[in-house]
């Protein structure tokens, strides 16, 4: 009898916490800021896995990802322009951000160098899509 006592009050606060929730980040449209990251195995030799920890700025709602999800977030404003990006083991250079939806960054090809692996360099023009968690940084690209 006390553990179903115990389960109900676990349940509604459950449901408190989601209902507060979508009160602040409806839709789940949260303004995560990153609070600190923590490293993980690795040999030392580029083989370590990193725990990105964030917090809603809103809500409150903490998270751990295993990839920098901030990287979205800093770029939406970005879109129609011309960035450097570097993509995981597929290449880097200048590239026109075309739109963003949920995790995939649409991009067209302006100039770009090829990873050291495949050596493989697309062609100016071309459009792609990318899972957010395949680019490693972006950047703003400055006028000369």
């Amino acid at each position: 009898m006390r553990r179903m006592r115990k389960s109900e009050i676990i349940q509604n606060l459950t449901r408190r916490v989601q209902e507060l929730e979508s009160k602040l980040c409806p839709f789940n449209k949260h303004q995560w800021i990153s609070t600190g990251w923590k490293m993980h195995g690795g040999t030392g030799h580029g083989d370590e896995t990193f725990d990105y920890q964030y917090e809603c700025k809103r809500c409150g709602k903490k998270l751990n990802s295993l990839t920098p999800i901030n990287t979205l977030n800093d770029i939406r404003n970005l879109v129609g322009e011309i960035v450097s990006m570097t993509v995981s083991d597929c290449f880097c250079g200048d590239v026109k951000l075309l739109k963003i939806r949920e995790n995939v960054v649409f991009i067209e090809i302006i100039d770009v160098t090829p990873c050291y692996t495949c050596q493989s360099k697309p062609n100016p023009g071309t459009r792609y899509w990318i899972n957010d968690y395949l680019i490693d940084s972006v950047s703003e690209k400055l006028p000369f």
